[in-house]
């Protein structure tokens, strides 16, 4: 063999050997890198822990209103109410005038409630059996005061301007069917709220 062959070739084996190892290191290192990224572009999920809901007890306690009688006073700083008397009719007539009568229809008749407003507040009072009265019966229905039966009482209720101090009485009329039990007045004025059994 010859003398410069046996010099070159050892060389270029170790060059073949290095450059060999070194395309597997830089793979190596290129895969490694590849992965690291891959991982870096997931985005963990974090566990969260489901709560179950708890149940609450409930404590409210309802209220029970105060059904006052026929004859018992109630109110408060501003006023103070009393339902006197309760009667019935078919038709009104008390003023002796023929343009202010009432018939009741058949199969319904007038129940009128004599009631007493005092103002023991300092400020002025006003009231209208239309708008702070109402009747109710064992059902829940509604009977509102009738304005013509209220026009024919010599002494329907007039609570306009009631001043401090000073007092009034009067009849509301209203319409129910003839002869219905259990009914109650509704009262709702000066911040006071009151329901009086009418039997």
């Amino acid at each position: 063999m010859d003398k410069s062959l046996k010099i070159v070739l050892p060389i270029f084996i170790v060059f073949a050997i290095a450059v060999a190892f070194g395309g597997c290191v830089e793979s190596m290192s290129s895969s490694t890198e590849d992965a690291d990224q891959s991982t870096s572009g997931q985005v963990e999920t974090p566990t969260t822990e489901t709560q179950q809901p708890t149940a609450v007890e409930s404590t409210s306690t309802k209220t029970k209103t105060t059904v006052f009688k026929i004859g018992e006073s109630f109110g408060n700083e501003a006023i103070l109410m009393t339902v006197n008397g309760v009667r019935t009719a078919n038709y009104i007539d008390e003023k002796n005038n023929q343009y202010e009568t009432a018939t009741a229809p058949s199969g319904e008749e007038y129940i009128i409630v004599d009631v007493t407003i005092e103002n023991i507040g300092n400020e002025m009072q006003y009231f209208a059996s239309s708008v702070n009265f109402n009747v109710y019966d064992t059902e829940g229905y509604s009977y509102p005061s009738d304005f013509i039966a209220e026009l024919a009482l010599k002494k329907s209720f007039d609570g306009s301007n009631i001043a401090p101090g000073s007092t009034r009485r009067g009849e509301i009329p209203f319409l129910v069917p003839t002869g219905k039990t259990g009914l109650q007045l509704q009262f709702t004025g000066a911040s006071q709220y009151a329901i009086i059994a009418l039997e």
